[in-house]
């Protein structure tokens, strides 16, 4: 039981970074910031539609940079000392392959002839968990430590019961074109 309960509070502690750094698209384009608006397409496919208009380049910076972000706040509440070269390595493991994650499954979605923006379920509520997941992973082992594959599950769950009813919530406030 102690394990199940360490598992789901690193997954927890994991998970949430994850979510900053998924809407880092929709926050810039909100936000104004540059390239809040410049679609991936349009800077790395010269305008083919490969992933969709609504996948920003601002994400790519601004993702890490809200993991990171949230990382810190966690550490300042935990008033746990932390190394901060490995705080700052896994924020940009896992908030970059939250983007990456997240762009990955558009670009599948486009290659099935699946429109921006209609629903693909589970995909377009775990793609970020996955991608920060590999990319926490690839931090860790370059640290010497393994992620527990119970940590996915439970991340991936996390994903699955709150992306619904929080992609609405951040539908009502601009951060996404969509409600769902």
């Amino acid at each position: 039981m102690e394990f199940l309960y360490d598992a789901a509070l690193n997954a927890f502690v994991m998970w949430l970074p994850l979510v900053a750094a998924d809407n880092g698209g929709g926050l810039a384009r909100m936000l104004r910031l540059p390239y809040g608006s410049t679609s991936v397409d349009d800077v790395v496919f010269e305008g083919d539609e490969v992933l969709g208009p609504n996948k920003t380049t601002a994400a790519l910076y601004l993702g890490p940079a809200l993991c990171y972000a949230a990382i810190q706040i966690e550490v300042w509440i935990s008033s746990t000392p932390s190394d901060q070269w490995y705080v700052f390595l896994a924020a940009v493991g896992g908030g970059c392959g939250a983007v990456l994650g997240d762009y990955l499954k558009s670009g599948i979605k486009r290659a099935k002839n699946m429109p921006p923006g209609q629903p693909w379920f589970p995909w377009d509520q775990i793609d970020y968990v996955v991608g920060g997941y590999v990319g926490y992973a690839l931090v860790s082992l370059g640290q010497g430590l393994l992620l527990h594959p119970v940590i996915l599950a439970l991340m991936v769950l996390f994903a699955l019961l709150t992306k619904t009813p929080g992609n609405w919530i951040f539908y009502c406030i601009g951060l996404r074109n969509t409600p769902y």
